[in-house]
């Protein structure tokens, strides 16, 4: 069983991102450590942690997949936080952070996933249709004032507060 990403709802085979579970755990490595690094407003930080949420070795094999429109997008800083999106894509296809994983990905063998996540993600538009399920996940909450540390090589996210 692998991985199927897609923008929002049924789209033909030929749209998705399909990855197998190995392939999966190398991306969301990859894009989880990015997005730590770079997110520099809650709103990132927020996609940050949904990313990062998607570890297999948390959630199960062949479970993570899902549809951008589920991330917690925010309609009025939608080109912003697509923007981080694609920079987050771009930086783990160059393997940012990944001297903290305990292998060394194939960056050349994922570049066509991160490429087609790109293509996705350009794809989309602010006006599109947050499934019910995006709610959940709009519900997680950065505390104020957090300093966000970074995504160590298990996906997690560790946050501190200032208080």
């Amino acid at each position: 069983m692998g991985n199927i990403y897609s923008i929002n709802g049924p789209q033909p085979p030929d749209e998705w991102l399909s990855m197998s579970n190995g392939t999966t755990s190398a991306f969301i490595d990859l894009m989880a450590l990015a997005a730590g690094v770079l997110a520099g407003n809650d709103g990132e930080r927020l996609l940050a942690v949904c990313i990062a949420e998607e570890d297999q070795s948390v959630r199960g094999i062949g479970t993570v997949g899902f549809e951008l429109s589920e991330l917690p997008w925010d309609k009025d800083r939608f080109e912003e936080q697509r923007s981080f999106m694609l920079r987050v894509t771009e930086a783990a296809a160059s393997g940012l952070g990944s001297e903290c994983l305990g292998y060394v990905p194939d960056l050349g063998f994922l570049k066509p996933c991160f490429d087609k996540f790109a293509l996705m993600l350009e794809k989309m538009t602010s006006t599109l249709t947050l499934p019910k399920n995006a709610a959940q996940k709009q519900k997680t909450v950065i505390p104020s004032g957090a300093d966000f540390h970074a995504v160590r090589s298990t996906g997690y996210i560790s946050l501190a507060s200032d208080a």
